[in-house]
C-alpha cells in the first residue's frame, strides 16, 4: 500500500494537499515478491521513521537532482527494464475518485525502490475512460519535498468529469535503469502517452548548488528593485532554467504538445499568386530573412501548388517585418472556434497582486509545428523561389486560436492562480517576493516541459507595475496606458468616417474609466450614420474634446476583491442608462471598479421614470453578472419606487421577465442617498 496525494488545486504546489491511500499493486509473482521485499517497506504506509538519515535529501541536493524529461526515441537503446516486479499498478483509492472537467488531479506516489541512484520512471495510462478523454499528463519529480516521491499530474481536458470506482486501475508505473551517464533533454511525446521523469544522482560533473547565472546573461534581464537575498535566489533560479531562454537570438523552441492543422473547404482548388514587386533594399532584406528562417527550420523550400505573396512592413526602427498575405487562404479555411480570454476577465484575475513579471516568447508562433499535410497550404512565393512553413506563421486565421490552446494546455494548473496569459503575452503575478519566486519556478517548469523559449531582453521581473493589453496594473489598481492616451490627445478632428470610427474605437477601449461614456459619445456615434464627409457641428466638437479631456484625467480603478461584497449603483434618464460597480475598503471608503453606460433603444424612449430605473438595474446586473452571480451584493438606485415595481403581486410581460432575471441574484435594494449622487453626474441626469 503506497500513499499519494490527490488534489484539484495547483498540481505544481502540493503544500495544502491531503494525503490519501491508493493501491499500488505488484504484478510480480509470489516467487519474486520475497526478493523484492528488501527494497519495499512492509508497512501499509511508509513513515518518516522507515528511512535512515542517509535516505534524507536536503533542498540543495534536490536542486542538483532536478528532474529532466527524456524522449523515449532518443533513449530507447540506453534503457533497460529492471525486472517484472518493477512494474506496478496504480489504482484509485478505496472511496473512488473524480477528475473534474478542465481540472487536474495530482498523485504523489512513494517510490518502491531505494536501491538505485539513477532511475527512469515511466507511467502508462491504462484506464480507457481517461484515454477517451484525451487527458494530458506528466510525471514530475522536480518540485518535490522528498526525493522518495514521484508526482503524476493528470489533466482532464474534456467537458465531462471522469469518475473512477474504488480500486479501479488508473495506470502502470515502471522503473528503468539508465545505462549511460549522459542525460538527454527532451519533452513529452504527444502520440503515445509515454513520459519519463529522470531522477538524476549526484555525479562528479554536477554543477554546484549555489552556482548563479552568468553575469553577462543576467545583465540582459530587466529586474526591479529587490533585496539582495531575493536577487541571489533569482540568479540561482535563472541558472537552473537558463536553457528556456534564447540568450543569443539564434534559437527558437519547438513544442510537441500541439500541432497546427489547416482544414480548407471541400473542393477547394490550390490558390497561387504572383510575388509582389519589391525595391532593391526590400529584396536584400527578404533574402536575409529567408536564409535565417531556413537555418532555424521555420521554413523550407517547397514544391507546393499553393503560393501566397509576401509583404514587407516597415517598422519604427527602419527595419522590415516579413508578412505573408494569407487572405485568400483564410477565406477558404474552416474557422477554429477556440475562445480567446476576455480582457476584462484577465484584469479582474490580478486581484491583490503587488509584484509582476512579464515573459516574452521568442518568435512565439514559430515554436508550434505545422501538421505535415498542412505545410503545403502555408506556401508563399518570392523572387527567390517558393517556401512553406514548418512552424506556425502569423497571418493565418486560426493561428491565435492554436497558440492560445497551447498556452492553456501548457499552463492550465497555473492560469488565473499566478499567471494571466493572452496568446503569447505571459504575465506572472504574486503578493510578495518569496511567493513570486515560487510562481516563477512553476511557470519555468511548464515552459521547460513544453520545450518553449523565452526572449530574455524583452522579459522583465519583479516589477511593481504591469503593462498589459493597453492598461497599467499596479497594487493600487488599474489605469490607462499613457502611451495610448497620448494618441487620443494628439488625435486630430476627424474629417472622414474612417478617422471618426478609429477615434471612437480607441476611446471605447477605455470606456470603463469614463462615467456616462455613452451619453458623452452619442453625438459622435450619430455622425457615423452619414455616408461621406462629416458635417461637424458644435455639439460634436464638444463631445470630441470632452472625451479627450476625461480620458486624460481618467481615475485609477480599483481591482475587484471577490472576498468582499459589491455595491451596484444605477441611474437612468432620457439620455441613457448608467451604472457603477464599487467596493468599500477597510476604512469604509467607496472605490469605483468599473463604469458602464449605454443609450436608450427606440423601444425604451417612452418608458416612465420607474420603469427606466428598473431597466437600468436589469441591464446593470446582466452587464456585471460575472462579479455578482453567486454572492450577495447591494443595489443602490435613484428611485425608491423600484422596490414596489419589483414586488408586484401579479407581474406580467416585461416586468415578469425582469423579476425572473433578478431572482437568480442575492441582493439588497436601497434608495440612493445624497452622498452617493456624486457617483453619477447630476448635469447628465437632467438631459
Amino acid at each position: 500500500m503506497v500513499t499519494y496525494t490527490q488534489s484539484y488545486q495547483n498540481p505544481i504546489s502540493l503544500t495544502n494537499s491531503s494525503p490519501k491511500r491508493v493501491h499500488f499493486e505488484d504484478e510480480a509473482t509470489e516467487d519474486t515478491e520475497e526478493t523484492y521485499s528488501e527494497e519495499l517497506s512492509n508497512s501499509e504506509e511508509i513513515s518518516e521513521e522507515d528511512y535512515s538519515a542517509e535516505d534524507e535529501v536536503s533542498d540543495d541536493e534536490l536542486e542538483k537532482g532536478e528532474s529532466r524529461l527524456v524522449l523515449e526515441e532518443e533513449k530507447e537503446q540506453k534503457i533497460e527494464l529492471l525486472s517484472e516486479e518493477a512494474r506496478k499498478i496504480i489504482r484509485a483509492p478505496e472511496q473512488g475518485m473524480a477528475i473534474k472537467a478542465h481540472s487536474s488531479c495530482n498523485f504523489r506516489v512513494e517510490k518502491p525502490s531505494k536501491g538505485y541512484r539513477k532511475l527512469i520512471y515511466g507511467f502508462d495510462i491504462t484506464n480507457q475512460d481517461i484515454l477517451d478523454a484525451m487527458c494530458y499528463f506528466d510525471v514530475n519529480s522536480n518540485i518535490i519535498i522528498n526525493r522518495r516521491n514521484i508526482e503524476i499530474h493528470i489533466y482532464n481536458r474534456s467537458e465531462h468529469d471522469i469518475l473512477l470506482k474504488p480500486y479501479e486501475e488508473i495506470g502502470k508505473l515502471e522503473e528503468y535503469n539508465l545505462e549511460e551517464e549522459e542525460i538527454v533533454q527532451a519533452y513529452q511525446l504527444n502520440r503515445n502517452y509515454d513520459l519519463f521523469a529522470l531522477e538524476e544522482g549526484v555525479t562528479e560533473n554536477s554543477e554546484p548548488d549555489d552556482e548563479t547565472i552568468n553575469p553577462e546573461m543576467y545583465a540582459k534581464l530587466e529586474v526591479g528593485g529587490i533585496e539582495s537575498d531575493v536577487e541571489k535566489k533569482l540568479q540561482k533560479l535563472m541558472h537552473r532554467y537558463k536553457d528556456i531562454f534564447d540568450w543569443n537570438n539564434d534559437t527558437i523552441g519547438y513544442t510537441q504538445l500541439i500541432q497546427h492543422k489547416i482544414i480548407v473547404e471541400e473542393n477547394t482548388q490550390p490558390i497561387s499568386h504572383r510575388p509582389y514587386r519589391l525595391s532593391p533594399v526590400e529584396s536584400d532584406y527578404l533574402l536575409k530573412e529567408l536564409d535565417k528562417y531556413c537555418r532555424l527550420g521555420v521554413i523550407a523550400p517547397s514544391n507546393s501548388p499553393w503560393a501566397a505573396p509576401v509583404i514587407l512592413v516597415k517598422k519604427k526602427n527602419g527595419e522590415y517585418r516579413m508578412v505573408i498575405d494569407y487572405r485568400k487562404l483564410n477565406a477558404v479555411t474552416k474557422k477554429d472556434s477556440y475562445p480567446l480570454p476576455r480582457i476584462d476577465d484577465l484584469l479582474d484575475t490580478l486581484g491583490k497582486a503587488k509584484i509582476f513579471s512579464a515573459l516574452d516568447m521568442r518568435a512565439g508562433f514559430h515554436q508550434v509545428p505545422v501538421e505535415e499535410n498542412s505545410k503545403e497550404l502555408t506556401a508563399f512565393t518570392t523572387k527567390y523561389g517558393v517556401y512553406h512553413y514548418n512552424t506556425l506563421p502569423m497571418g493565418l486565421v486560426n493561428s491565435p486560436a492554436t497558440f492560445q490552446r497551447l498556452i492553456d494546455l501548457c499552463f492550465r494548473p497555473l492560469i488565473n492562480k499566478c499567471l494571466v496569459a493572452y496568446i503569447d503575452d505571459l504575465n506572472v503575478y504574486s503578493t510578495n517576493t518569496h511567493e513570486h519566486l515560487t510562481h516563477l519556478e512553476q511557470v519555468f517548469n511548464c515552459i521547460k516541459i513544453a520545450n518553449l523559449k523565452l526572449n530574455p531582453e524583452k522579459s522583465f521581473f519583479f516589477k511593481d507595475h504591469l503593462k498589459f493589453l493597453g492598461y497599467i496594473v499596479t497594487k493600487e489598481g488599474i489605469q490607462t496606458d499613457p502611451s495610448k492616451i497620448k494618441k487620443i490627445q494628439d488625435y486630430p478632428i476627424p474629417k472622414i468616417l474612417t478617422q471618426l470610427r478609429g477615434f471612437l474605437g480607441l476611446a471605447s477601449y477605455y470606456r470603463r474609466f469614463i462615467k456616462n461614456f455613452a451619453a458623452i459619445a452619442r453625438p459622435l456615434h450619430d455622425q457615423t450614420k452619414t455616408s461621406k464627409k462629416i458635417p461637424w457641428a458644435e455639439k460634436t466638437t464638444e463631445s470630441f474634446e470632452t472625451l479627450k479631456k476625461l480620458l486624460t484625467e481618467a481615475p485609477v480603478l480599483s481591482r475587484p476583491d471577490f472576498n468582499r461584497s459589491f455595491i451596484l449603483v444605477t441611474d437612468a434618464s432620457r439620455s441613457g442608462l448608467r451604472c457603477i460597480l464599487t467596493q468599500l475598503d477597510d476604512n469604509g471608503h467607496e472605490h469605483p471598479i468599473i463604469y458602464a453606460s449605454r443609450s436608450l433603444k427606440t423601444s425604451e424612449v417612452n418608458y416612465g421614470v420607474s420603469k427606466l430605473e428598473c431597466l437600468a438595474v436589469i441591464w446593470a446586473v446582466k452587464q456585471f453578472r460575472p462579479y455578482l452571480l453567486g454572492r450577495k451584493f447591494t443595489i443602490i438606485t435613484d428611485h425608491s419606487a423600484l422596490k414596489g415595481l419589483l414586488n408586484t403581486s401579479n407581474p406580467s410581460g416585461i416586468i415578469a421577465r425582469w423579476i425572473t432575471i433578478l431572482s437568480e441574484y442575492e441582493y439588497e435594494a436601497n434608495a440612493k442617498d445624497r452622498s452617493r449622487r456624486s457617483l453619477v453626474p447630476i448635469k447628465l441626469r437632467s438631459a
